[in-house]
């Protein structure tokens, strides 16, 4: 079984390349590794269909969904997915079959020999408009965060989302409001930007998580990357390094 995945984050592909190294029951290969939909686009274009698209929801330039825009894939597909259970449930009324982050072997083995079992009969069209559709919906209704309740000495702080300037890691988890007010959250910045509106919050890099609203100056900077100006001084600089400036980019410009 020849298996393409598509997926942004090292650890987490690492971890699929050990999964499928060690399923004993069938004879698995990675045929290729793919880190953007830009890169996957690419590669459809030039070659032929896997036995089997392992897919990551959320890539640095957008929602992996973009793929079957301008693309017809009827392969299986299975989406890995850091997305609660709750989230995901939407998943269980498709033909279409998921993998909840982190990845157990039992977990991959089981989905393995579902996929032997009903690729045949594997259809895709439908299923995915209808788990899109179910997907969006749970996410506008149910996931995104519209506000933090936060400690700061013996007292609690109500912090909207609106009201983020910046996320940033400083030894902790740091959220700073607009007002230059500072918190440390309990949550990482993976948990945290599934939480927050796409369309407001940008993760720039491993270490910021920042609001558009607080951007005021995009510069060019070393090596191809961009170097962001907040409307206050920040405690770090903030890079977007050059794998996400097209996502940025497309980001801003809405």
């Amino acid at each position: 079984m020849k298996i393409v995945v598509v997926e942004d984050e090292i650890a987490a592909y690492n971890n699929i390349e050990r999964l499928v190294r060690n399923v004993k029951s069938e004879s698995l290969s990675i045929v290729a590794w793919l880190k953007s939909i830009e890169e996957a686009e690419k590669w459809f274009m030039l070659n032929g269909e896997p036995d089997l698209l392992l897919l990551d929801i959320q890539l640095s330039d957008g929602l992996v969904f973009e793929l079957f825009t301008n693309l017809e894939i009827n392969c299986p597909i299975v989406f890995t997915t850091a997305f609660d259970h709750y989230a995901i449930k939407a998943f269980d009324y498709n033909a279409l079959s998921y993998l909840l982050k982190p990845i157990s072997q039992t977990q991959f083995d089981d989905m393995i020999k579902k996929v032997f079992h009903n690729s045949s009969n594997y259809k895709i069209d439908s299923s995915l408009r209808r788990l899109i559709t179910q997907l969006d919906t749970y996410n506008s209704k149910n996931i995104l965060r519209e506000r933090f309740l936060l400690k700061k000495g013996e007292k609690y702080f109500v912090v909207k989302t609106s009201n983020i300037r910046y996320i940033y890691i400083d030894h902790s988890v740091i959220l700073e409001t607009l007002e230059g007010e500072r918190f440390i959250l309990g949550n990482t910045l993976d948990e945290l930007v599934n939480q927050l509106d796409p369309l407001k919050f940008f993760r720039c890099n491993r270490q910021v998580i920042v609001n558009v609203d607080a951007i005021t100056i995009v510069i060019p900077y070393f090596k191809n990357s961009l170097l962001l100006r907040l409307d206050t001084k920040t405690d770090c600089e903030i890079v977007v390094p050059k794998d996400k400036v097209r996502a940025f980019k497309l980001w801003m410009d809405r």
